[in-house]
């Protein structure tokens, strides 16, 4: 009789042991789900952000993505994401910020100052993804670019422009065409002086390469435009800032640029 007790109680043990089992691997479930899903809305917010070039949008993602970071602090994907939307706004302050009409000197040295800031953030999360992911070209290129916008002159560009430089090469040997990594290459051709690689006619070469693997890349479409300002083409820069608004009628860029050098 003792043991039969002994064994209907070890039943119901076990029993209980099993159902809470399941429950607790039931509620994780559900809470990686949530998470995901937290997640899966921030990149739509941000790639919207980056789309558009809406700088309230990709500001919104990052301070959704940096709450998701609590309860998962080693969270590559998420350091990542937050280190991409620090560049997205601070590609934006560049290309579009500091091209408004009518800004004084200390209104475009404080957006440089932001980018600045932006950039140094966004190396923060960088530094706190894994080594193994960190050799991934699209997180490889998001810190070379990054290295970019920390550089406001000749003595920054000589500490920071040779960091960029050795990611970037690093991501394209891994991705020969990858578009974000080209699109990098491509600013380097456009802004650089030529002692320091700076080419123009590379600079649109690199950026149709772009627009060929990746149609809806507004950045391409704008810089290519801004690429044939400085060859004094302003023809085919109307060309291309047109195609890009065709694409994306709301981005702010391409219409800031069509409105100050398009045909009247």
């Amino acid at each position: 009789m003792t043991s039969n007790w002994l064994k209907s109680s070890l039943f119901i043990l076990s029993f209980i042991f099993i159902g809470n089992s399941s429950l607790i691997a039931n509620i994780n479930n559900n809470a990686q789900t949530t998470s995901n899903n937290k997640i899966k809305a921030s990149v739509i917010l941000l790639n919207q952000g980056i789309h558009h070039f809406d700088k309230d949008k990709v500001e919104q993602s990052r301070e959704q993505f940096i709450q998701l970071l609590k309860s998962d602090q080693n969270s590559d994907e998420i350091n990542y994401l937050i280190s991409k939307s620090c560049l997205a706004e601070a590609n934006i302050i560049r290309h579009y910020d500091r091209e408004k009409p009518g800004l004084s000197k200390l209104e475009v040295k404080q957006f440089r100052q932001k980018q600045k800031e932006l950039a140094d953030t966004g190396l923060i999360y960088i530094n706190a993804i894994s080594n193994k992911s960190r050799q991934k070209p699209n997180v490889l290129t998001t810190e070379g670019v990054l290295y970019t916008h920390k550089i406001s002159g000749m003595l920054s560009g000589f500490k920071n422009g040779p960091k960029a430089k050795k990611l970037l090469r690093q991501s394209l040997k891994i991705q020969p065409e990858n578009p974000q990594t080209l699109l990098a290459y491509g600013r380097m051709y456009l802004y650089n002086p030529p002692f320091a690689g700076g080419n123009l006619k590379k600079a649109a070469l690199t950026y149709k390469k772009v627009i060929e693997l990746e149609p809806n890349e507004m950045l391409a479409y704008t810089l290519l435009a801004r690429t044939y300002l400085k060859q004094k083409k302003p023809t085919q820069a109307e060309f291309y800032l047109k195609k890009a608004l065709e694409k994306n009628p709301y981005h702010k860029e391409a219409k800031l640029l069509l409105e100050r050098y398009g045909s009247k």
